[in-house]
């Protein structure tokens, strides 16, 4: 679980870094792009955390 949340906290600094560079740059295709991939990855890692939670209810 601990690996599950490093991989998170990766790929969203990544993901929030790729958007502060499109502001600052004033693409907002790309800034539109990049805030809907977040949205989608936190929709996915909530999934995932709920579905693992189910397997193993003690964590």
């Amino acid at each position: 679980m601990y690996l599950f949340a490093f991989v998170i906290l990766i790929t969203f600094s990544r993901k929030i870094n790729d958007m502060v560079r499109d502001f600052r740059r004033k693409d907002m295709g790309k800034l539109k792009a990049d805030g809907f991939f977040l949205m989608l990855m936190i929709i996915t890692v909530l999934l995932v955390y709920l579905a693992l939670s189910k397997f193993n209810p003690d964590s």
